[in-house]
C-alpha cells in the first residue's frame, strides 16, 4: 500500500499558487551538515527554499512572485539560522518588497525535520 501523502505539491485558487509545506529534504532523506544545530537548520532551510522555489518555478512564477511564507520551527533558539538563509532568498532591505511571513514554532515537524515552508505566490495579469 501506498503512503503517499493526499495532498498536491501546487494548487492554483484564482490567480494564487498555494505551495505546500517544504522540508529540507533531498533524494535519500532530510539534508545534513557538518556542525551544531545551526547548520543543520540553515542547511534544511536552504533546502526547503529550494524545492519550495523549484515547485513555484514550475508553475511559471519566479521568487518575486511570493507574496507571503509560513516557516515552522521546532524551537525558537533556530530562529538566527532560519533567518539568515532565508533573507539570502527574500531580501528585506528597504528597497526589496519581500513577501509577509509568519514564523511560528511547532511541537514535532514531520521525520525529524527542523524546518518547513510553505507560500503564496501572484500570477500578475498581463
Amino acid at each position: 500500500m501506498s503512503k503517499q501523502i493526499p495532498c498536491s505539491p501546487a494548487r492554483w485558487a484564482g490567480d494564487l499558487l498555494n505551495v505546500a509545506g517544504q522540508l529540507g529534504t533531498a533524494p535519500g532523506g532530510l539534508v545534513t551538515a557538518p556542525g551544531d544545530r545551526a547548520a543543520q537548520v540553515a542547511a534544511q532551510t536552504r533546502q526547503a527554499l529550494k524545492n519550495l522555489l523549484d515547485i513555484v518555478e514550475a508553475n511559471g512564477l519566479t521568487s518575486a512572485d511570493v507574496v507571503k511564507a509560513t516557516v515552522y520551527l521546532v524551537k525558537w533558539s533556530d530562529y538566527e539560522a532560519m533567518h539568515a538563509e532565508y533573507t539570502k532568498v527574500f531580501p528585506s532591505t528597504t528597497d526589496d518588497n519581500p513577501p509577509a511571513r509568519m514564523t511560528m514554532a511547532v511541537h514535532e515537524l514531520w521525520n525529524g525535520a527542523l524546518v518547513e515552508i510553505d507560500c503564496w505566490a501572484y500570477r500578475k495579469k498581463a
